[in-house]
């Protein structure tokens, strides 16, 4: 292995066993800004379940603060929305 490089191996060293996830690449903040984004939506979701409001509401509203800190905001924020309405609306 060169020298600088690391190897993904498992907790008892084998290399076919998966390793802890890799920290995100250019990703706001990584994991902090991941959870600040899933915060953001669950905060604003349960905001209005609270208010009776449905999830065509959430999707249109939902997280769009986040809108410039994510590249690929517009293709994943919808599911995301929707995946997190549908379990919330259960809490």
């Amino acid at each position: 292995m060169a020298e600088g490089t690391r190897r993904a191996e498992g907790a008892a060293g084998d290399p076919r066993r998966a390793g802890p996830w890799p920290a995100g690449r250019g990703l706001a903040g990584s994991g902090g800004g991941r959870a600040r984004y899933f915060d953001t939506l669950a905060t604003q979701i349960r905001a209005i379940l609270a208010k009776g409001g449905d999830i065509e509401t959430a999707i249109a509203t939902v997280g769009l603060a986040e809108r410039d800190k994510w590249q690929l905001f517009a293709d994943y924020n919808g599911r995301n929305v929707t995946a997190a309405f549908k379990e919330l609306e259960w809490d």
